[in-house]
């Protein structure tokens, strides 16, 4: 697959550099670690009275991003007026989007079963979101998104294409209790845990992926955590027509702990999630209810150039009359240089359970929840993937199938 990507709107005001008064002490210094906000910071001011316009502090999920420091520096330039645009007092909003255009060409899409997008096609997601603060207690926050997908000859799934609708819309509370901070937020949101294993946002595909859920957070020192409950999203073709859908129920707990500081840290997280579905079907077992909880495990961390990702997860439950015993397990060793352009070298092994035998009275296949696709179309994923010889009534002969669990088959 070939894919051409090209994003604006949120950072194109940024790209111009502008000089500002130096930091005042109510300022975040901009020599703040920014490994550990995930943001992108200037490098340090050539002179002591001046310094560069603040950078992009993008995150993954745009409602992770933090702009309230821009208050002192929002006359920077357009960007930073969006940013943070003042209403009173501490009450401000952020405006953002953005616009992503992708032509493909698919070669053998399915390993060249089903229909083909043989003269490829070109996909557009665009985003625009509001953000509103009030005094720092409570948050209102709006995504629209519409994504579409011309000349595409293969199947058109919603992670494909998705019109207008409401990719998020939620309110949020925080409130002090000692010295941590617990938020509340309800609604239509987007969510991403630890390595994105079991949730992740979808952000390859062409359309995003958010839950209509209840989620409670809090942060004290080291540790942070909390739980979710709600619902998936059935989502649609069309336009402002994406639904809670009330047959797909999940609750997740998780809490982390973050160690050490500079060149040696590290970060252990624990999730475990119970999920009930009415109906999916399996290729080695027909439609039936899943209810199932999955444990993981789950630590990263870096000790100079070195970097290690382990995550483990084990699944139980029921599915119809079937006992559920599946397990996934995935492992990234990289190295990174500091020079030049950066690069980075990893190996990454992943691992699941499969289905061995129909006839044990067990469903052996890992189930992935809300996965980061291996794939920008969601045909590959932390699933498994089988191939089989199947007869084939009109010619008499055998043919290849390939199925993967859950889902359909590919013939």
């Amino acid at each position: 697959m070939l894919n051409i990507m090209a994003y604006a709107l949120s950072a194109a005001a940024a790209q111009a550099p502008a000089t500002v008064p130096a930091a005042s002490p109510e300022r975040p210094s901009a020599t703040t670690d920014a490994s550990a906000r995930g943001e992108i910071v200037a490098p340090a001011p050539a002179s002591s009275n001046r310094t560069e316009a603040p950078q992009p502090s993008f995150k993954p999920i745009n409602h992770d991003e933090d702009y309230s420091s821009f208050r002192t520096v929002r006359d920077t330039n357009l960007w930073t007026r969006l940013k943070y645009i003042p209403i009173a007092g501490k009450t401000y909003a952020t405006l953002g989007g953005e616009l992503r255009l992708r032509p493909e060409i698919r070669i053998g899409e399915r390993w060249g079963r089903g229909p083909q997008d043989d003269n490829g096609n070109f996909q557009q997601r665009t985003r625009v979101w509001g953000d509103l603060h009030v005094e720092g207690v409570l948050r209102a926050f709006v995504d629209l998104e519409h994504a579409t997908s011309s000349g595409l000859d293969s199947v058109v799934a919603p992670v494909e294409e998705g019109r207008l609708d409401f990719n998020q819309a939620f309110v949020e509370a925080s409130v002090p209790a000692g010295s941590a901070v617990i938020t509340a937020r309800l609604g239509r949101q987007e969510v991403g845990i630890g390595n994105y294993t079991v949730f992740d946002m979808r952000e390859g595909a062409n359309t995003r992926r958010s839950l209509d859920v209840l989620r409670v957070m809090g942060k004290v020192g080291k540790w942070d955590g909390g739980f979710l409950t709600g619902h998936a999203l059935l989502e649609k073709l069309g336009t402002f027509d994406d639904e809670t859908n009330h047959a797909y129920d999940v609750t997740a707990f998780h809490a982390g702990r973050n160690f050490g500081e500079g060149d040696r840290t590290g970060r252990a997280e624990a999730l475990f999630v119970t999920s009930d579905r009415a109906s999916i079907a399996f290729d080695s077992a027909p439609a039936a209810r899943d209810q199932r909880r999955t444990l993981s495990a789950h630590y990263v961390g870096k000790a100079g150039a070195w970097g290690l990702d382990v995550e483990g997860i084990r699944q139980w439950g029921s599915f119809g009359e079937l006992d559920i015993d599946a397990y996934y397990v995935t492992g990234t060793v990289s190295h990174s240089w500091k020079q030049g352009w950066k690069p980075k070298l990893a190996l990454r092994v992943d691992v699941g359970s499969g289905d061995r035998n129909p006839n044990d009275g067990k469903l052996g296949t890992y189930g992935p929840l809300f996965p980061r696709p291996l794939t920008y179309n969601g045909d590959l994923g932390p699933q498994n993937c089988v191939f089989r010889k199947v007869p084939d009534s009109d010619s008499g002969k055998s043919r290849t199938v390939i199925s993967e669990s859950p889902g359909q088959a590919f013939r």
